[in-house]
């Protein structure tokens, strides 16, 4: 008989399935229903989750929620298309100097982590197919995790510390714990905080030097401030925050 029954989504969760031995969890659809598993509040056996929603074709849902600091974190263990305003999503994709890049996604992939910006609510739908489960899921310069975890020390954790919001470096007094379905940063770096540098997905525009000031403050590839006369790629940022790639000359 089943444990738990889900009588909104329209699924049974049985525990110690009894033709299935291997999953602490095995999800069946009540009656062919079109299910739906939410995993948003699920904190531990998420691996036999996804693969027995995966096993049955059921689509999993997350809802990511970003509160008034406009940042976080997120991985999930499926694709999932990105709607149009609101919250957007982005790789991190390196550190250079005390700048974390970070480059504007479309679509989140699988047990790819990545940085969430702006407050609001982001729905999640798994594309058919795609549920899959990483235990350890790293992209760029984040990984991810799914069970709550003790940041490493040296790693880099989204704080906020005298009312700055940026990436700070775990000491051995203090470890904070990662929640399930966030993710941290590692990066071969000293720096006490690490700050957010954001592109967008148009690529490089090609700029004279003389016009660059005008735009924001400049930065090279490695977090120098550029100077009047420096030229090739640059990142400038604007009075709003936004960044771009700029090939000077």
């Amino acid at each position: 008989n089943p444990q738990n029954k889900n009588s909104t989504e329209l699924i049974y969760a049985y525990s110690n399935h009894e033709t299935d031995k291997g999953n602490n969890w095995v999800l069946e659809p009540v009656n062919g229903s079109s299910a739906v598993l939410p995993i948003s509040k699920v904190t531990t056996g998420i691996q036999d989750l996804v693969s027995s929603a995966a096993a049955e074709n059921i689509t999993i849902k997350y809802t990511a929620t970003i509160g008034t600091e406009g940042l976080g974190t997120l991985v999930v263990p499926f694709n999932a298309e990105i709607t149009e305003g609101g919250v957007e999503a982005y790789q991190l994709t390196g550190v250079q100097g005390t700048n974390i890049l970070a480059q504007k996604l479309t679509t989140i992939q699988a047990n790819e982590p990545v940085l969430l910006k702006n407050q609001g609510t982001l729905e999640l739908t798994s594309l058919t197919g795609t549920a899959a489960y990483t235990a350890s899921p790293v992209s760029g310069v984040l990984t991810g995790v799914y069970t709550s975890t003790t940041a490493p020390q040296g790693s880099y954790v989204l704080q906020m510390h005298s009312g700055e919001l940026a990436f700070y470096q775990v000491g051995s007094t203090t470890q904070p714990t990662i929640a399930p379905f966030h993710a941290y940063l590692t990066a071969n770096n000293n720096a006490s905080a690490l700050q957010l540098i954001f592109a967008d997905a148009t690529g490089i525009d090609s700029h004279a030097t003389d016009t660059w000031q005008n735009e924001g403050e400049c930065y090279d590839l490695q977090g120098r401030r550029a100077n009047n006369n420096q030229s090739g790629i640059l990142l400038i940022r604007s009075s709003q925050g936004t960044v771009k790639k700029m090939m000077l000359r």
